[in-house]
């Protein structure tokens, strides 16, 4: 009855890197509470059964280097950074940043203020300016 709702585990493989759960390790910190959850990443040397896997320990673990499926999570590879926008151009002496569009416009006490995406920034950093600041050709 128990494994009608069981799902399976992650699918991992030999040279896969897997995060270690510490729930069974005594780990040097001053409480459990403030302790990682996890360490690694670890690299997956050996399959011992479809439950029991073997690990790349360093030598200063004292541990034996067999653990469960259940205590292992695949390690994914965080993502590459973003490039970084681009700098603003020097205009008559002040530094500016170039507009790609005007997304929207409106009326805020008698002053016309323009939605502004900027030239290699996200859509996150869309700003409200004022029709006076804005130098730009159709």
């Amino acid at each position: 009855m128990a494994d009608k709702r069981r799902l399976p585990g992650p699918d991992l493989g030999v040279n896969d890197y897997v995060w270690l759960s510490t729930r069974n390790i005594k780990l040097k910190v001053p409480s459990w509470k403030l302790g990682p959850r996890f360490i690694g990443p670890y690299k997956i040397v050996a399959i011992i059964n479809p439950v029991d896997f073997c690990l790349e320990l360093p030598q200063t673990f004292k541990i034996h280097n067999v653990f469960l499926k259940s205590l292992l999570k695949r390690y994914v590879a965080p993502l590459e950074p973003s490039p970084l926008p681009p700098p603003p151009v020097i205009v008559d002496g002040n530094l500016e940043f170039q507009i790609s569009k005007i997304v929207h416009s409106r009326q805020v006490r008698r002053s016309l203020q323009y939605l502004v995406h900027w030239r290699g920034y996200g859509p996150e950093e869309r700003m409200w300016v004022p029709a006076s600041e804005v130098n730009a050709n159709r």
